[in-house]
C-alpha cells in the first residue's frame, strides 16, 4: 500500500483505489500489504507486479526501482526518468483539459480573423473548431472506445476528428 501511495495511487480507509490499469470510474482495485487486485481488469500481484505494470518495467527492472526510490540500495534507477502511465481517467481529464484550451484559442483567432487570405484561412478554423468539439462531445458523452480514441489522438500529437458516430450523438 505504501509503493501505491508513492507513485501516486489515492488509497480510501479501506485499502480500495481506482485501478491505474484499466478505466475505472469507482474504486476496484484492493490492496494491501501482500498484494494488489483489480476486481474491474483483473490484474493483480504483489508490489514487484504493480510496480512493473505501473511503469511497464520486467520484474527485475521493477525491484531495483523499488529498491532506489525506497533508500534500500543507493542509485537513481528510472526514478527521474520514468514516469508512471497516466491511468486512464487522467490522460481523459488531460485530454479533456487541453482541448477546452484549443477550443478557447480557436474561438479567439475567429473573432479577429487574419487579414491575408481571410476566407480560407476563416473556412480551416472552422473546420478546426468542428473537430476539436467533435472530440470533446467524444470524450463527454461518448463510449469507452471514443474515449480512448481521442487520448490516442491528442498522444500521437494530430487533431484528428473521432469516429462520426461519435459525432452523431
Amino acid at each position: 500500500m505504501e509503493a501505491a501511495e508513492h507513485y501516486g495511487v489515492a488509497l480510501r480507509k479501506n485499502g480500495m483505489a481506482t485501478c491505474p490499469f484499466h478505466l475505472d470510474r469507482c474504486p476496484s482495485l484492493k490492496l494491501n500489504s501482500d498484494f494488489y487486485y483489480c476486481f474491474g481488469c483483473g490484474a493483480g500481484g504483489d508490489v514487484i507486479d504493480f510496480v512493473a505494470q505501473l511503469y511497464d518495467l520486467s520484474k527485475p527492472d521493477a525491484a531495483e526501482k523499488l529498491a532506489a526510490d525506497f533508500g534500500i540500495i543507493s542509485g537513481t534507477y528510472p526514478k527521474t526518468k520514468t514516469k508512471p502511465r497516466l491511468s486512464v481517467l487522467q490522460a481523459e481529464e488531460k485530454a479533456y483539459l487541453k482541448l477546452l484550451e484549443h477550443r478557447r484559442r480557436l474561438r479567439t483567432k475567429l473573432k479577429s480573423p487574419p487579414l491575408l487570405d481571410q476566407d480560407l484561412q476563416l473556412a480551416d478554423l472552422c473546420r478546426e473548431l468542428e473537430k476539436t468539439e467533435c472530440m470533446l462531445d467524444a470524450l463527454a458523452t461518448g463510449d469507452a472506445r471514443d474515449r480512448l480514441s481521442v487520448v490516442k489522438q491528442l498522444h500521437a500529437g494530430y487533431n484528428a476528428a473521432p469516429k462520426e458516430r461519435a459525432h452523431a450523438r
